[in-house]
């Protein structure tokens, strides 16, 4: 399993409501793949047959889910990400007011809604534009630049793969998604919405 992360970007009534509503904000918060509520998806996993037939239709959500531009995951990638962005290998949140690269993976503003594994955090519309502004200006290349194999596995940067560690395989999730976390906030800013980032 793993922690992964989950960025959703809002309008901020809407956010607004889902803090007057914890029912609703769950079910956006735990939303499962696109027409699999998470109980369908948990029998599936226990009836291997059932599994296969479905097949198709599971990968097809998956499709969904990722062509959302209101959704970016980064699955285990967070840190990774981090890392190179910031050359800081904690694992600690903590929002920075005038480092809006860190507040990318590590900050935001705790909101009084949790996942299992903390509080889930939000960014406000300024803060949005500083991290939109600050992320366009590295590329792929850039980022790619920045990685060392050597220096992740002796920073020990989650997930720390098995066996034999960080590689250039590894890593390209990383840069896989990155041009869709760059978009998502920048449309995130040029709509006014707020963005909020947890753990899963």
């Amino acid at each position: 399993m793993g922690i992964e992360v989950v960025y959703r970007r809002l309008p901020k009534k809407e956010f607004e409501h889902l803090l007057n509503n914890p029912e609703e904000a769950e079910a956006f918060l735990c939303a499962s793949l696109p027409g699999f509520d998470t109980d369908t998806l948990m029998a599936l996993t226990q009836t291997p047959d059932a599994l296969r037939a479905k097949g198709p239709e599971i990968l097809a959500a998956f499709e969904r889910q990722n062509e959302d531009p209101t959704r970016v995951d980064l699955q285990k990638d967070w840190q990774a990400l981090h890392f190179l962005l910031t050359g800081d290998g904690s694992m600690e949140t903590e929002h920075r007011p005038d480092q809006p690269l860190h507040n990318v993976v590590m900050g935001g503003h705790e909101t009084p809604l949790e996942t299992g594994y903390g509080s889930v955090r939000m960014f406000k519309g300024e803060e949005v534009q500083a991290m939109a502004t600050e992320l366009a200006k590295i590329s792929v290349d850039e980022l790619r630049s920045r990685f060392s194999a050597d220096a992740f596995n002796e920073a020990k940067i989650y997930p720390r793969p098995r066996p034999g560690g960080w590689d250039e395989d590894e890593i390209e999730g990383v840069f896989h998604v990155f041009p869709k976390l760059v978009r998502f906030f920048q449309d995130a800013a040029a709509s006014g919405e707020i963005v909020v980032v947890y753990a899963t």
